[in-house]
């Protein structure tokens, strides 16, 4: 916990509190992540996430929504942006039913389409494609390295040649 009292998380991880987030594998024993809510007087409505085999087998899976949050993240298991549109939608629906402005001349409208939460599941497709984009971009940097080595070559014969 922070020294507010409250569990912690990056700040972006404290944004998307409360929002609906996938349930992932145990990173011991692959079963499957609980979302759970404390009710004890101290820290009542408190989110946490364990693992189904906590404490049997002394599985040490066992975050805070804020920590469960930035886990998922750091994994790319969400879309974060997709995410804070649905945190600005909500906030701009508040606005409105309290008749406050909510964006200016500036800024575009938002489509309800926006606000939708995309899919935040990564299947083997999709790797697959990124594994390819991946390996294209490195090969794409190994030439051009090998393009600045023959260079170096070329000028490094020509001055050999110079001085000889």
């Amino acid at each position: 916990m922070d020294s507010s009292g409250r569990p912690t998380g990056s700040a972006l991880a404290q944004r998307l509190c409360g929002l609906p987030m996938p349930l992932i594998e145990c990173n011991d024993c692959t079963r499957k992540v609980l979302r759970l809510t404390l009710s004890t007087p101290k820290h009542p409505g408190w989110v946490f996430f364990k693992c189904e085999n906590d404490g049997d087998d002394g599985c040490s899976f066992w975050f805070w929504e804020g920590q469960y949050i930035d886990l998922l993240i750091e994994r790319n298991l969400i879309d974060v942006s997709a995410l804070l549109n649905t945190i600005e939608c909500n906030d701009a629906a508040a606005c409105v039913t309290r008749g406050e402005a909510t964006s200016t001349s500036f800024e575009p409208k938002m489509k309800k389409e926006e606000c939708k939460i995309k899919n935040p599941q990564i299947n083997n497709e999709c790797m697959e494609k990124i594994l390819v984009q991946l390996v294209g971009a490195i090969m794409k940097v190994g030439n051009l390295l090998k393009c600045i080595l023959m260079v170096f070559v070329f000028f490094g014969l020509a001055i050999l040649a110079k001085i000889w």
